[in-house]
């Protein structure tokens, strides 16, 4: 039986498998949790490790399924038989490993609210209803934090800006010289490669 220890990639040989290890002395619990789950390399854990992750996961599909954090306390501590310091340790470090469902489903809520902001704003936008415009922008950018930065209201600029009118002053000989001559310039230009 070979048993041969590698500490700078985590590796050793027992009976002709390899097996990705982390070191014991140096990784925290979190560390080797983490490595257990979202590595492809396999990890041993110890026993501690083993009931401490799976309460971390269990916490985590309590937290997916809008339990209050209270009551997850509760159930956690009645489950696994642990202090209540320890179950509410557990929360945080649940978040911490596999995120916070809550805030995903915020993000969810934004995206959609953003999502609907924007087509009314291009309704309005094509209606020439500029002060709903200016309202949607102002609520676009509160949902996401922008207006706390900005100082730029989109009714000042509104006011600022002028309708363009171009126009051509010439007789129509001279238009056409020079149509004729950009012409001559385009048929003389080479095509660089």
């Amino acid at each position: 039986m070979e048993s041969s220890i590698k500490t700078s990639d985590k590796k050793f040989t027992k009976s002709g498998e390899l097996i990705h290890r982390a070191r014991y002395k140096t990784d925290t619990h979190f560390d080797r949790i983490y490595n257990y789950f979202f590595t492809k390399d396999e990890i041993e854990l110890s026993e501690i490790e083993l009931k401490i992750a799976e309460r971390w996961e269990y916490v985590w599909k309590l937290l997916g399924n809008y339990h209050t954090k209270p009551a997850i306390v509760n159930r956690i501590r009645k489950k696994f038989d642990i202090a209540r310091s320890t179950a509410w340790e557990d929360i945080k470090m649940a978040q911490l490993l596999f995120s916070d469902p809550t805030e995903q489903l915020d993000e969810a809520k934004r995206a959609i609210s953003a999502e609907w902001i924007l087509k009314a704003l291009k309704g309005a936008m094509k209606e020439k209803h500029y002060l709903s415009a200016e309202r949607l922008i102002a609520l676009y950018n509160k949902l996401y934090g922008l207006d706390k930065n900005s100082e730029a209201n989109l009714g000042e600029i509104i006011k600022k800006l002028k309708p363009h009118t171009i126009i051509i002053t010439g007789d129509p000989k001279s238009l056409e010289q020079e149509a004729n001559d950009l012409m001559a310039d385009i048929e003389d230009a080479e095509i660089v490669e």
